[in-house]
């Protein structure tokens, strides 16, 4: 026995379901009804307080005068309000970097919101690093998600995200435009900015900074950088020949330090044979 087909009810509901004029992305839930919904999400947790700082060198002579001046300029009664800024300059291989990185190697206390690095690359062949890289850099260390592709919406971002950040130190290294530097510059107040270049970044001045030249070591510090790094029994036995090493290396960090290594080597010839160190007839 079969049963006779319902009679179809004209007064019933039609229900539809569809989607057009458009793409969708992603799945697609298809219901009669739904009568309720729960949402979980995965919170991006926040980065750690940044620690980017180069390493401070491990020889260190003299500098100290450049060090109390520094401090004072930054901790001291005439310290800048709001952010503090310190622009370093100085000839290549004088040291601008190391001793920025020396400076504030002792100050990570007072700057719980981070210590953040950049090389804004002034004096590679490829560079400098435009503004809108390096915003980048500093947008990725202290939120988590991608930073906006826009410069200048970058640096609005950064702005906010450094107004009421914990006060933190930046370093920027190999500064050539003072606009780059400008557009790093954090909002707030707190935060400490150094940066480095070799010739001095003037249009600094209308941000407030202090201008500090980095200049070649003294006669007798470089003596006694090439002693501890060198045998010093050595610069001791030909104190002619060590002598016209400093001359000739004129002061320059850089410069001393590859002839030190150069002189602690084992098979190292005697000072006086160095290339360089003897004079013509």
């Amino acid at each position: 026995m079969t049963q006779a087909p319902r009679a179809w009810n004209s007064h019933a509901t039609e229900t539809r379901n569809s989607i057009s004029g458009g793409t969708v992305h992603g799945p697609v839930v298809q219901a009669n009804r739904v009568t309720g919904l729960t949402f979980t999400t995965t919170a991006i947790p926040e980065p750690p307080p940044p620690r980017q700082l180069p390493l401070p060198p491990a020889w260190w002579v003299d500098r100290d005068t450049d060090l109390t001046l520094l401090q004072r300029r930054t901790l001291g009664p005439d310290a800048a309000p709001g952010t503090r800024l310190i622009a370093l300059h100085g000839p290549p291989g004088s040291g601008t970097t190391a001793l920025a990185a020396r400076f504030l190697d002792g100050l990570h206390h007072l700057h719980p919101g981070g210590e953040l690095y950049v090389d804004l690359r002034g004096s590679a062949p490829d560079g400098p690093l435009p503004a809108r890289r390096a915003l980048g850099y500093l947008l990725r260390s202290v939120r988590p998600g991608a930073p906006p592709v826009d410069a200048e919406e970058r640096a609005s971002w950064w702005r906010s995200a450094t107004a009421t950040r914990a006060p933190m130190c930046l370093l920027l290294d190999n500064a050539v435009h003072a606009t780059d530097v400008r557009a790093c510059l954090p909002a707030g107040s707190g935060h400490l900015v150094l940066t480095t270049s070799r010739n001095p970044l003037v249009e600094l001045g209308a941000d407030g900074a202090h201008f500090h030249e980095v200049g070649p070591l003294p006669r007798g510090a470089a003596h006694r950088y090439l002693a501890l790094r060198a045998h010093e029994e050595r610069l001791r036995t030909e104190p002619a020949a060590a002598e016209q090493l400093v001359q000739l290396a004129a002061g320059l960090p850089a410069a001393l330090s590859m002839t030190a290594a150069q002189l602690a080597l084992p098979t190292t010839p005697p000072v006086r044979t160095r290339p360089g160190t003897h004079r013509q007839p």
